[in-house]
């Protein structure tokens, strides 16, 4: 029984392993390239988080009634 759990890990692991590198290979398609040294300027654009509450928004479905 051990030994069979094992196999199961060991192939979830490739598995896992796997999506993970299709995933990094589809997000990399979309990057350039960057290398940033000491003391080069650059411009970071920051957005705030803001959590809306349902009872916030006057037209939410989920409004009190």
């Amino acid at each position: 029984m051990l030994s069979q759990r094992d196999k199961v890990l060991k192939l979830l692991r490739r598995k896992l392993l796997k999506a993970q590198q299709k995933m990094k290979q589809a997000t990399d398609a979309h990057r350039r390239p960057q290398e940033f040294i000491i003391g080069d300027w650059v411009l970071v654009k920051l957005k705030p988080h803001r959590q809306i509450t349902a009872s916030e928004t006057p037209y939410s479905k989920l409004t009190k009634r």
